[in-house]
């Protein structure tokens, strides 16, 4: 079963266009797979990755409007919804250049909140107070309010040094290119967690965490021992354990090393890989831990078939249930090149 109850899962996906893209695909695109004990919803939305879409989308605008040097990408990045966090009684939704606030119940748009950082947003950090996200293409964390108003903002440099010396703060980074596939920045930070004060940055780049103290001058490295680096992506942090997912399709699990190791051996963090019980999958993304399970997304890499899966797991890495979300439920297989998986909250 992949329900309990009468609990929800929410799922955001993201899928793009071959080189060639349709002059009619202005309107809503579907980013968000919903699964309770009734069925299974798809829900769409509109998605701003032009300065003119600002004008024309029927969603409350809060924060920014485009800059003074703004300009539409040489192509168009992907559509759908990235990371998500469940606040109080509303859905937050990253995306391309800004957080979608829905009602949790309903999944309408209560507002689109962006400035000119919200760029290339991957799994973010948030309360009821602030929202913490990075802006991959600088290794820049970002801290705001819920009304897009920037609260702090610093970028972590090779050395770990912490900087608010930033970069020209007249470029919108909303509508900046990315210039090819994959990473981007020095880390590329996928995921945040604030962890008693202490930011979290999970960078795909290194396979470790980069540790941040907003009042220090220097982050820390937290390093995994693992026989084989892995492209890790999203992390959450349970009963003093990371549960981590990795985009090369393994689910990885981090704890403190025993206190007697520690004091033989220098190490860090040792993890544990989860046999996902026989499970083939080419790719691993967005993890939710619940009492007695996690969840992630399976499959939905570049060149595969276009769909996706939803698989929960005992705590061990049992399988206990799993569905896919298929392309050909929801649009023409012909206009897109991938559709994958993103993040994943329960409720």
């Amino acid at each position: 079963m992949m329900v309990d109850g009468d609990r929800e899962i929410c799922v955001s996906f993201v899928h793009g266009f071959h080189d060639h893209v349709p002059a009619d695909q202005d309107g809503p695109r579907p980013a968000l797979w919903t699964i309770d004990r009734v069925g299974e919803h798809t829900f769409d939305y509109y998605f701003l990755l032009k300065p003119a879409d600002f004008d024309r989308v029927p969603y409350p605008i809060i924060g920014e409007g485009p800059g003074p040097r703004s300009a539409c990408p040489g192509w168009r990045p992907r559509y759908g919804f990235t990371g998500l966090a469940r606040v109080n009684d509303y859905l937050l939704a990253g995306s391309w250049n800004g957080i979608y606030r829905l009602d949790a119940a309903t999944k309408r748009v209560e507002s689109f909140i962006t400035n000119r950082n919200t760029c290339y947003i991957h799994r973010f950090w948030a309360d009821a107070d602030q929202i913490i996200f990075v802006m991959p293409f600088q290794d820049m964390v970002v801290i705001m309010d819920h009304g897009g108003h920037i609260i702090d903002r610093f970028t972590v440099d090779r050395q770990l040094a912490i900087s608010r010396d930033l970069p020209d703060p007249n470029v919108d980074w909303r509508f900046v290119t990315k210039p090819w596939p994959g990473a981007t920045g020095v880390f590329h930070f996928n995921s945040v967690q604030n962890i008693g004060g202490q930011i979290y940055l999970l960078s795909r780049n290194l396979g470790a965490f980069v540790v941040v103290d907003p009042g220090a001058d220097r982050a820390t490295l937290r390093t995994m021992n693992y026989w084989t680096p892995t492209c890790v992506h999203d992390g959450d942090f349970v009963d003093n354990r990371f549960f981590l997912s990795s985009i090369d399709g393994k689910i990885l699990v981090a704890t403190e090393p025993p206190e007697y190791d520690s004091k033989i051996f220098r190490y860090d963090l040792q993890v544990e890989r989860l046999g996902l019980n026989g499970v083939e999958n080419n790719w691993c993304r967005g993890i939710a831990v619940t009492a007695d399970s996690l969840y992630t997304t399976i499959d939905g890499r570049y060149g595969t078939d276009l769909s996706f899966g939803l698989l929960r797991l005992s705590r061990d890495g049992k399988k206990l249930a799993e569905r896919r979300f298929r392309w050909a439920d929801v649009g023409d297989e012909k206009e897109i090149r991938y559709v994958t998986g993103f993040d994943i909250v329960v409720d």
